[in-house]
């Protein structure tokens, strides 16, 4: 059923000649008087994800951040419109062997049921790739885990 409206999507979708679909990663970049907010980091660097979520040019994304004028340093807030990793793949950055906060003086916002949905998967063991947090388990998983067997 798909295959018969490819012919009708404009090239910025679909690229007919490669036979592949375009997909773009943005970040919005909102500037106040007071505050730099970035919405959604894209997909990161050094993530190990799956085609299409490990891309090359992700050097073009830092780049062109910088190109604004904008440090890492200077961003206040990075607002998450959701945890999947498209959205919040440069939240962290491998730094000596660690993830670090990408940007070190930014408030993250996140909403809080995105939050503690992928909180839950987490403390279930489910790996999801479809979320752009460290593959960690929250550090309360294993209290959690002891209340509930009792």
């Amino acid at each position: 059923m798909f295959a018969r409206h490819l012919p009708t999507m404009e090239p910025e979708v679909f690229d007919a000649a490669r036979g592949m679909m375009v997909i773009t990663y943005q970040t919005f970049v909102v500037r106040t008087p007071r505050y730099t907010i970035l919405v959604d980091t894209c997909t990161g660097e050094e993530k190990g994800h799956p085609a299409p979520f490990d891309f090359p040019g992700k050097e073009r994304w830092r780049n062109e951040l910088f190109a604004l004028g904008i440090g890492f340093d200077q961003i206040d807030y990075v607002f998450c419109t959701h945890l999947h990793i498209d959205h919040t793949g440069w939240n962290t950055t491998l730094r000596d062997g660690r993830w670090v906060p990408t940007f070190p003086n930014a408030k993250y916002v996140f909403h809080k049921d995105e939050y503690a949905a992928w909180e839950a998967e987490q403390c279930q063991g489910q790996q999801s790739a479809g979320h752009g947090l460290p593959r960690q388990l929250p550090a309360d998983c294993r209290s959690r885990a002891g209340a509930a067997g009792r």
